[in-house]
């Protein structure tokens, strides 16, 4: 085997290191050799670090030196290049060749030592127990396949219908999924009413804007639906207030969103009247009584007061009366009128019945005559009172 001298090398007195340069003693050398250094002398060579480093088994002796020329001689020759290459190739494959045992004798391969134990393809699906199925160009549902070569065909053959090729989610077409615009679910929490674009089951807390009362307090909790019109200008809101009978709609115009308007059921006709700025806001009607009388109060604005068998007040011969503060005050007044109840018609020659003085908050009832009253005749006539006018408006 040829020396190996390619390049050159540098070595430094007392140093067991060696530099090459244009070397390659990884390739080329090993363990056990011996380098030839510049001064002459031989050194075992203790390790192989790259191509480049090689390592002495002893100090350098010489002078250092770079650039040098020098010899790597492979002591052992062709013996020990023979003995690497077996040995790497045992470490390899040697149990892999131990696991293959007998089967170097087999002409034809049997199933128990890897094989198929068949030198043709029957007898191979034979040998590795393979039915009919493994020559089927399509594999039937009755063997475990789907019976088609395509999509569609395959489908048709598992019996799976048009969902099957459905995606989830919101685009047209989908499949729906529990949840989904809160359906078979909770309803979606929604941040602004205005800004819904499709049917919607959703709920409100008092962050959400567009809410008809309440919006930025806790009585803006709610829950509605939205539909929407295949127009996207047009679309219809129903939202409930949470815990409460009160219930509104509105429709989407053109784009835009009318107002919103509340609906009146058995629980809700009657309760308090409300307005805001002329538009009802409460309950149909109100009614109510106190020390007064009563009064009945409409959400459009129309007010009734009364009362009942009113004692009369002696006045003068021809006046006897009964002052009358309304059990509500009025905002504008159309007639307030009285009846009596008492027998002095006849004896005492009573003209009329009539109430004078009217304002916003009071009349005075009273009963003429040509002026023959006495002050005990009073205990004997008692009023009936009606006042009409409106609460707003």
């Amino acid at each position: 085997m040829a020396w190996l001298r390619a390049g050159t090398v540098a070595v430094t007195n007392g140093s067991t290191t060696v530099t090459g340069t244009g070397t390659n003693f990884a390739a080329s050398t090993r363990v056990g050799d011996a380098f030839i250094g510049p001064d002459g002398r031989s050194y075992e060579l203790a390790n192989v670090a790259s191509a480049t480093v090689i390592s002495l088994g002893s100090p350098y002796l010489g002078s250092t030196a770079s650039g040098a020329s020098y010899a790597v001689m492979p002591v052992n020759g062709y013996q020990k290049v023979l003995a690497d290459t077996v040995r790497d190739w045992t470490n390899l494959y040697g149990p892999k060749m131990a696991a293959l045992g007998t089967t170097g004798n087999y002409e034809i391969l049997p199933v128990g030592k890897g094989g198929t134990g068949g030198s043709n393809q029957t007898d191979a699906r034979a040998g590795l127990g393979l039915g009919s199925v493994a020559i089927e160009s399509t594999v039937p549902v009755a063997k475990g396949g789907t019976g088609g070569t395509d999509q569609a065909t395959a489908r048709a053959g598992l019996g799976l219908g048009t969902a099957a090729v459905l995606n989830t989610g919101s685009a047209v077409g989908s499949a729906l999924r529990v949840g989904d615009f809160g359906l078979g679910s909770f309803g979606v929490s929604a941040t602004a009413l205005n800004s819904i674009t499709t049917h919607l089951n959703f709920t409100t807390d008092g962050a959400t804007t567009g809410v008809p009362v309440g919006q930025g307090t806790a009585d803006g909790q709610g829950t509605g639906f939205h539909l929407q019109h295949d127009n996207p200008g047009f679309a219809h809101q129903r939202w409930n207030q949470l815990g409460t009978w009160r219930l509104f709609e509105r429709p989407k115009n053109n784009g835009t969103w009318r107002e919103w308007v509340e609906l009146y059921h058995s629980r809700s006709a009657v309760g308090t009247v409300s307005q805001a700025s002329g538009v009802p806001t409460g309950a149909l009607i109100e009614r109510g009584i106190n020390s007064n009388g009563y009064y009945l109060k409409f959400a459009d604005g129309t007010m009734i007061c009364g009362a009942e068998n009113r004692p009369g007040t002696f006045d003068n011969p021809t006046n006897i009366n009964y002052p009358w503060t309304y059990p509500i005050p009025f905002t504008s007044l159309y007639f307030v009128d009285a009846n009596i109840l008492g027998g002095k018609g006849g004896e005492k020659v009573i003209s009329t019945v009539s109430c004078y003085s009217r304002t916003l908050n009071s009349a005075i009832a009273a009963a003429l005559s040509t002026g023959v009253f006495t002050a005990a005749d009073a205990s004997s006539i008692s009023f009936d009172l009606f006042a009409f006018g409106r609460w707003y408006g």
